[in-house]
Parts: structure tokens; sequence; C-alpha cells
């Protein structure tokens, strides 16, 4: 790869990551990624507020780093998305950049006290992450197509959860009968 070709090897140098988004088996368990790639990354500080293509890396514990690339030698920061408030479409109109030409794919990750502008730029990468979230976010985060897009992921039908959302908890009836139906009765004379 690209990336592979610049970076300096020799004894002691990190091997060479491929820049393109990669998931595994999703489960929020210590010390693992689920998934890493580059996604745009709104910022909140500084004089330039656009957005900024970061090295995500989302580990199995729920913990999302960020870094400047995939060498991982600089991180930005870190979110423990197990306390995502809400994971829902961002707004495509509000992205300025480079990020613009990936607008389409604009998600929004919510935690207590910030709120994450995030930007696949692979085809298909927004399922990914999303897919990749929903082992670490408990459903009920997840807005609008998200939500489907974060069942799926999990091996649930949105009709299926959508059921068990909507029954009401009623009291339990009489036990439906077991066995064969009980025999016609004699015609009365």
């Amino acid at each position: 790869s690209i990336t592979a070709a610049l970076r300096p090897q020799g004894p002691g140098s990190p091997p060479p990551r491929d820049p393109s988004p990669r998931r595994e088996a999703a489960s929020c368990t210590p010390r693992a990624a689920v998934m890493e790639g580059f996604l745009w990354k709104k910022g909140e500080r500084g004089m330039v507020k656009g957005f900024k293509r970061r090295w995500f890396v989302l580990e199995r514990s729920g913990r999302l780093r960020y870094f400047d690339d995939a060498s991982l030698a600089k991180e930005h920061g870190d979110v423990d998305v197990t306390r995502a408030t809400r994971v829902s479409r961002g707004n495509p109109a509000k992205v300025r950049g480079g990020a613009k030409a990936f607008s389409a794919n604009v998600f929004e990750l919510e935690v207590p006290g910030r709120a994450y502008t995030l930007i696949p730029e692979q085809p298909g990468a927004l399922a990914d992450w999303v897919g990749a979230l929903a082992s670490c976010v408990d459903l009920s985060s997840f807005r609008g197509d998200l939500r489907g897009i974060a069942e799926s992921a999990l091996g649930r039908s949105a009709a299926a959860t959508t059921a068990m959302v909507a029954v009401p908890d009623s009291p339990p009836g009489p036990a439906p009968p077991r066995g064969p139906p009980p025999p016609p009765s004699p015609p009365s004379p």
C-alpha cells in the first residue's frame, strides 16, 4: 500500500497499516480493535473549526481513539462510546472543506458534554462504522435509518425490535390449552 511504501522499515518499526477501514467481529471486550480507518472529524477547538482527516480506532472496550494517521504516533483524543446518548445522521449542508465530497455519509455521535460530527470517506463505510458502533452503543441511541443499519449489523430485524418495543405489558391471561383439541360434543336429540 502507499502508506507502507512511505513508512520507514526496519527493526522496531511498526508493521504497515492499510489506510482503508477494517472491521473485525465486534464485541465490546477490552484490548482489541473492532474497526479502524480514516474519518473526517469536525473540530471544536482552535482558530479553525473545520473538518480534519483523522485515523480512528474503535476498541472492543468501547473506546474510540483518534490519531493524525495510521502510524498511531500522535493521539488527538478519545471518546467513551459506551456512554453515547445519540447516534444520528448529520446535516450534509453544514459540511465544508475537503470533507464536502463525502458529506452524504455524515453522522453525529453524542456523548455527555460533546457531539462529534464524523464522516467516513470510503463508499459503504458508513454502514461499517455504524455496525461497529452498534456493538458498543445501546441501540436506543441510534436514530432514523442508522437504527436499521445498526440492527442489521447485529443480526436483528427492525420489525422484530419495533414489535418487542411496541408490545405493552399486559397481565397474563389463561394459559392456552395443551394437547389435541377435545372431541366434538355429540349431537343433541
